[in-house]
């Protein structure tokens, strides 16, 4: 029995193939071949003849082209005066046609523009990602099923052949996994918002100028606009607005050329894009009267739109928070969020965590923040970024400065502007709060010196504002009042000693987040105001900081050498025996903090293994650190909680040399990924100043051992990064000093040994 003719395009395209190969290597009749594989001869006579006539591809791609459709040269025509001029209207475009003695309707045209994604869009999908809102064709949907079956990463070429042949492709997982040099133009265009997030900021806005250049100079200027748009929003990240404008006015240069006044309104939503992405651009650089302006034309297109996609609505939401208009952008993202996918939620989650971060509400915005995730670049140490600001609205510094330091060492290169900003302000904060102001204007004047040549305006006002010996003038910021954002109106009220305005304003504005960080930096308007008791609005988790209570003592550890201990950045005279001097550094790094307890059976099995009364040392232990810290007793007790014996720290803030390492390696880094070299070096050098000799000295409790080799791993990777990096950068003399000086620490360091340094 024969298989039905009519059905045989239900047979998986590579069983064709199969079928084929096996009549073309037997030798035998067309005939006998059909009846041994048991198939119509006259159906595989076709398959014979397509797979002569084009070859593996033919007997694959089962679509073929129907007879009505217009000719390929007059479809090519349709096709090229969309890409020349992408505002160009199908009525104008039926007048030039017809004006070159071409004749087609304009259903014609639109079936065209259709098929090749130009319009006939899914209007609920629609956003930055147009692979997610241009219609499958019944050419892309055969195609796309065929490489589906047969699609093997080792060997694309097949793949690649096959939907380069179809006019659009929408969102897929498979062109991404096909190398560039195998697709065409428009497969090279699809395959573009694929990568946004998924590889390297550099390398993706590199292969985004790359196609871009090719495109406009082929005068492909449609699909150019499409690589634009992802263009500017990987220049949101990279949070440099000069660029960013530059790229804007080509883009606006596209849609205008020759176009008509009102042009095509299939172009409303690359205009949206244009101008909210114009938005976040005029407000980094202080420009907010512009700002204000641009976004209200943004909601004047959203209401002239009868069906809106949800995902503008969160576009609109995330430029209204760039704009810290964040009541605005919470109706936003509110608006959207039942009516977006998981994913999307997921982003959307982490907006309004951050929002209601800003707006004071620490409960609601953790529970949020659980549930969400953040989008594409930065997830890592944008996560530890918000809990550092987090913990020091909590109160906790430490703990700040500890999530400071993970997050400049998460962060990737598409981030590390406005990261290294951030992470380092909010240290700076901390530091303050901890009553180190040198330690934070050492800090902000850092900031100040890696700002001088970026263009970020809104952060350069601010750290200006903070370090000025007096108050500043506004022509000194170059902007008058209306143009600085509401961040650096709320600091400048600060500056002017207008306590409340600044406060109230804040509240307003949803920025309490940024107030408890501004705090820190003038103490004496609230020491003022507690001295008077007057009311200050402040937590009590604030208010207990030692920056504004004399009685929480600061102590700081530096254990990297010999002990040396400090009491509000005061030398302590001490002696402690070297049982004593681990108990310290155990105590300052595992519960550093007021709240921060240490289990008694740890204590006891670390320090005193087989003694028959550990209770007894340990009593007599705290005795003697008490009186050498001159510590309270009260501060720093023993008690049963929970079932279990305790040691808790009831107010003491300690702070260590080794935890401020960590923080300036980190920094080093952050700076050598963002190639500020000298930057880099300087923080390097500042770092390995800090180290005075072998950490835990003949310490050997079990977990001093453990402690010592994790910190000479780390300073014999950071030795030997930094002695690279300087042979790499010309900084010989910087390394020969390095080496010498680790080399005595680690005589019997392979790593080091192998390195030479040239003199």
């Amino acid at each position: 029995m024969y298989y039905n003719i009519s059905a045989m395009v239900n047979i998986p395209p590579q069983q064709r193939l199969k079928i084929v190969k096996q009549y073309l290597n037997r030798g035998l009749s067309l005939r006998e071949a059909a009846r041994h594989l048991n198939i119509n001869y006259v159906t595989l006579f076709k398959w014979v003849k397509l797979y002569r006539e084009k070859g593996e591809l033919g007997i694959l791609n089962t679509y073929r082209r129907p007879w009505n459709r217009a000719s390929i040269d007059l479809e090519s025509k349709v096709v090229q005066l969309k890409e020349h001029c992408p505002a160009l209207t199908v009525r104008s475009a039926k007048k030039i046609l017809e004006h070159e003695g071409m004749r087609i309707s304009i259903k014609g045209i639109w079936g065209i523009w259709k098929r090749y994604g130009y319009c006939g869009f899914r209007k609920r999908s629609i956003h930055i990602d147009f692979t997610d809102y241009i219609p499958w064709s019944k050419e892309a949907k055969d195609a796309f099923e065929t490489v589906k079956a047969i699609f093997d990463s080792k060997s694309p070429k097949i793949a690649a052949r096959i939907l380069n042949s179809v006019p659009a492709l929408p969102n897929n997982d498979i062109i991404a996994k096909i190398p560039d040099r195998l697709l065409n133009s428009k497969r090279r265009v699809e395959k573009i918002p694929r990568l946004f997030g998924q590889i390297a900021l550099p390398s993706f806005l590199r292969k985004a100028r790359r196609i871009y250049k090719l495109l406009c100079s082929e005068d492909l200027n449609y699909s150019a606009l499409r690589v634009g748009l992802t263009i500017i929003v990987g220049l949101e990240w990279k949070v440099d607005p000069g660029e960013h404008l530059r790229m804007i006015r080509k883009l606006k240069d596209i849609i205008t050329k020759n176009s008509s006044p009102r042009g095509s309104y299939l172009l409303s939503i690359p205009k949206f894009i244009i101008l909210s992405s114009e938005c976040m651009a005029y407000a980094r650089l202080q420009r907010m009267r512009k700002a204000d302006i641009t976004i209200k034309n943004c909601k004047k297109m959203l209401i002239k739109r009868k069906d809106l996609s949800p995902h503008i609505l969160v576009d609109m939401g995330i430029t209204y928070s760039n704009l810290q208009d964040f009541r605005l952008a919470e109706r936003f993202l509110l608006m959207a969020m039942d009516r977006v996918d998981e994913t999307t939620k997921k982003r959307i989650r982490c907006e309004l965590a951050n929002i209601y971060l800003g707006k004071g509400n620490l409960r609601m915005a953790k529970r949020i923040l659980k549930e969400g995730g953040f989008y594409a670049w930065g997830k890592s140490s944008f996560i530890k970024l918000f809990y550092a600001k987090l913990s020091l609205m909590e109160g906790c510094p430490q703990k700040t400065l500890s999530f400071t330091t993970d997050s400049l060492s998460l962060s990737r290169e598409e981030s590390l502007n406005q990261c290294i900003f951030s992470a380092l302000f909010t240290a700076s904060s901390a530091w303050s709060a901890l009553g180190y102001f040198e330690k934070s204007n050492e800090i902000l004047k850092n900031i100040s010196l890696f700002l001088r040549n970026k263009n970020l305006r809104e952060y350069k006002n601010i750290v200006e504002i903070i370090l000025a010996p007096k108050i500043l003038d506004l022509k000194s910021l170059n902007r008058s009042y209306k143009d600085l954002s509401p961040a650096v109106r709320t600091v400048l009220l600060m500056k002017e000693n207008r306590y409340y305005q600044a406060f109230s304003f804040a509240r307003k504005r949803w920025l309490m987040g940024l107030f408890y960080r501004y705090i820190f930096f003038f103490p004496e308007l609230i020491k003022k105001f507690l001295n008077q008791k007057k009311e200050t609005h402040l937590p009590r988790s604030i208010l207990r900081l030692p920056i504004f209570n004399i009685e929480a003592p600061v102590y700081k550890i530096k254990f990297l050498g010999g002990l040396v201990i400090y009491k509000h950045q005061r030398y302590l005279k001490s002696r402690l025996p070297p049982r004593d001097h681990a108990f310290l550094v155990h105590l300052a790094l595992r519960a550093g903090a007021p709240g921060k307890k240490l289990r008694l059976d740890d204590l006891y099995y670390n320090f005193w293994p087989e003694s028959k009364n550990p209770s007894r040392n340990l009593s007599h232990l705290l005795v003697r650190v008490r009186k050498a810290l001159k510590i309270p007793t009260h501060l720093l007790e023993v008690c049963h909680r929970g079932g279990e014996d305790i040691l808790i720290n009831q107010g003491i803030h300690f702070i260590t040399d080794y935890s401020e390492l960590e923080q300036i390696l980190a920094t080093a880094h952050a700076f050598l990924r963002a190639g500020e070299l000298e930057f880099a070096r300087k923080e390097f050098l500042q770092a390995f100043r800090l180290i005075r000799g072998t950490p835990l000295k003949k310490m050997f409790d079990p977990w001093s051992d453990e402690l010592q080799r994790a910190i000479m791993n780390r300073l014999e990777h950071a030795a030997v990064g930094f002695v690279g990096f300087c042979k790499e950068h010309g900084y010989q003399q910087d390394a020969r000093r390095i080496l010498k000086k680790f080399g005595k620490m680690l005589p019997y360091s392979e790593k080091l040994e192998a390195i030479s340094v040239q003199p």
